[in-house]
């Protein structure tokens, strides 16, 4: 910005953070749903089977990469999930943007994933369904 005056902002290094700072700071939203941001695999899913294992295949020891990965139960649904590094620094970029973005309410609907905490509430798609009928009720 400061070499070329052309506006900028941080967009947490994904598509899906991006989209929510862009609605938060630049459409003003109140609220912002979130929907498939869970920034993990399920514990079920194989390693071989995830996005970065081939590259980890490049410079670590088959047996070395469970390693690479990191496991976090989330506390909301009671689910255990399991990201790499590169999601995890997606879900630690977001958390720390998301506190800059007071005045909108930021809900996860996933209903899955490691994206909790940090004034993100979570709630199912149906329950968020409601509370926006019930909204638009009271109109």
């Amino acid at each position: 910005f400061e070499s070329n005056k052309v506006p900028c902002m941080n967009t947490g290094g994904n598509v899906g953070t991006a989209a929510t700072i862009f609605a938060v700071r630049i459409l003003q939203a109140s609220r912002v749903v979130m929907l498939g941001m869970d920034f993990a695999y399920y514990a079920d899913m194989p390693y071989e089977k995830t996005q970065y294992y081939d590259r980890f295949k490049e410079f670590m020891d088959e047996d070395e990469i469970p390693f690479a990965f990191k496991h976090i139960r989330n506390p909301v649904v009671g689910g255990d999930y399991y990201t790499d590094p590169a999601y995890h620094w997606y879900r630690e970029a977001f958390l720390e943007l998301a506190l800059g973005m007071e005045g909108c309410e930021l809900v996860n609907a996933t209903e899955g994933g490691i994206l909790f905490g940090g004034g993100i509430a979570c709630r199912t798609i149906e329950d968020v369904i409601e509370l926006m009928i019930n909204e638009g009720r009271e109109e």
